[in-house]
């Protein structure tokens, strides 16, 4: 391998070169390794076994006639910078970390039956399990404990040491920033990334609108909802009505919410007050919105007013309401009627209430009166109204004046009324005429009293004479007046005035 003149031709690597003894190849100015020195003359080098030989030598052989030692030493020299090393390890470091090599474009494994495609072999596999194989073909992995069954082996050791293993054995994964904690390492890394990353962390771009990301999945999902006219779009279809969705887990939380009977409901509960709920997620935010003091909360702030929100998804509600332009605004339109809604679920609300008939309505009703809603929220707002005692009324107090609602819309109806400036205040002006108000619902009623086509108006008819009247609480003004018993109506006693 070695000659007189140090060339070296044969077997080497191709960023190796050879040196005589004597000389210095390692010159690295990042390196913090010691060399050996020789007393006898300045002779140094790293690796012990030459040093050793070189001792060798300087003991039989005069010091003066070390020139003419004609072995060699291998190199390992970097090529895009002066680095060289005789450690091969060194050189790997050096070359990863300082002197990156071109990255050569990855080989990407494409499926046969869609778009989707993965740089690894396995993950490939994986998705036409999940995706493209029938039920009867897939190879499945059962729970010894329960019917649980799973089309990989990583899904069933995920099922059983959430469902079958003691949790108190269990190793937690608990968040420095908050009292989140997790039995999984995966789902950890996920929350740190989405709960406690700043917005300019995100590093998945739409390249067709302004949607930004944390998690590629979420960007995948979105380009193929709202870009790709929903061709690639696998829909979680429920056996029970007509929802479908995009992600299983917003399936199962439909048929918890909707389907599920009461004592099949695994409920989770308050320790602080009587509240529960069908899902974890509701309950923490019932816990943020009630229960935590002012300096604990994390408000997420809009940048343009100064509202603030308990509720990120609130934040962004507010956001698309009132500071969007009309153009850049995602409207959500009725197919029945001229409706048109800012929020998907404004538009079900609608339709609800609107379109629906009365024999497909899922009434909400009311345990201590005749009540009843086509929504759970209406229902909540009627017994926070009409049957709690005063001492459990939770109550919105106005800071400005002795006022308190039991609703948070009236405390702010009643600011917007009582305590804004002129300047201040967001006026809702008829299209058609001078009319301007400060509430919406008021200049819905303006239009459909004064600007509606009597043929194209929504009556609300008396049951018990002809009656009919324009708004709801128009019949429930006439029903209370003309047709309750004495017994039956609910009295206001107004206090006399000395």
């Amino acid at each position: 391998m070695s000659n007189l003149d140090g060339n070296c031709t044969e077997n080497v690597h191709p960023l190796t070169k050879c040196h005589p003894l004597r000389l210095h190849p390692f010159n690295c100015e990042n390196s913090n390794i010691d060399a050996f020195s020789c007393k006898n003359c300045d002779f140094r080098t790293e690796l012990t076994l030459l040093f050793k030989r070189h001792i060798e030598i300087c003991q039989s052989t005069k010091t003066d006639d070390l020139s003419n030692e004609d072995y060699s030493i291998q190199s390992y020299v970097c090529e895009k910078c002066s680095f060289e090393t005789h450690f091969i390890f060194k050189w790997l470091q050096h070359t990863a970390q300082c002197c990156k090599s071109d990255t050569k474009a990855p080989r990407w494994y494409k499926c046969d039956h869609c778009k989707y495609k993965s740089k690894y072999k396995h993950a490939l596999e994986r998705h036409r399990i999940s995706k493209h194989m029938n039920d009867g073909d897939i190879v499945w992995y059962h729970c010894p404990k329960c019917p649980y069954k799973a089309k990989h082996k990583s899904n069933l050791k995920t099922h059983r040491l959430k469902h079958h293993l003691n949790r108190k054995s269990l190793k937690w994964h608990e968040c420095s920033l908050c009292e989140y904690k997790t039995e999984f390492k995966d789902v950890y890394n996920r929350h740190l990334r989405i709960r406690h990353f700043d917005e300019q962390d995100c590093r998945f771009k739409c390249t067709q609108c302004s949607y930004t990301s944390k998690q590629k999945i979420s960007l995948n999902r979105h380009v193929n909802l709202h870009h790709s006219g929903g061709k690639d779009v696998k829909w979680y279809k429920c056996d029970k009505c007509s929802y479908k969705a995009v992600q299983k887990d917003k399936l199962k939380r439909h048929i918890t919410a909707h389907h599920l009977n009461e004592q099949d409901i695994k409920w989770y509960k308050c320790q602080k007050c009587s509240y529960k709920a069908k899902q974890l997620c509701n309950l923490k935010a019932h816990i943020n919105a009630r229960h935590l003091d002012e300096d604990d909360i994390k408000w997420h702030e809009c940048q343009k007013c100064p509202y603030k929100s308990k509720c990120k998804s609130n934040l962004y509600v507010h956001i698309n309401a009132h500071h969007l332009d009309e153009q850049d605004i995602k409207w959500y339109e009725c197919t029945k009627c001229p409706y048109k809604g800012k929020q998907k679920s404004l538009l079900h609300q609608h339709i609800k209430t609107h379109h629906l008939n009365e024999n497909d309505v899922k009434w909400h009703k009311c345990k201590k009166c005749p009540y009843k809603s086509k929504s759970n929220s209406g229902l909540k707002i009627h017994i926070n109204a009409i049957h709690l005692d005063e001492n459990d009324v939770k109550w919105y107090e106005c800071r400005r004046c002795p006022f308190k609602a039991k609703q948070m819309c009236n405390l702010k109806s009643h600011i917007n009324f009582r305590h804004l400036d002129e300047e201040n205040i967001k006026w809702y002006e008829c299209k058609k005429c001078p009319y301007k108000c400060k509430k919406k619902s008021n200049l819905n009623v303006h239009i459909n009293t004064h600007h509606v086509d009597a043929r194209d108006v929504k009556w609300y008819e008396c049951e018990m004479c002809p009656y009919k009247g324009k708004q709801k609480v128009q019949l429930q003004k006439h029903i209370n007046t003309n047709h309750l018993n004495e017994s039956d109506v609910k009295w206001y006693e107004v206090p006399m005035q000395k």
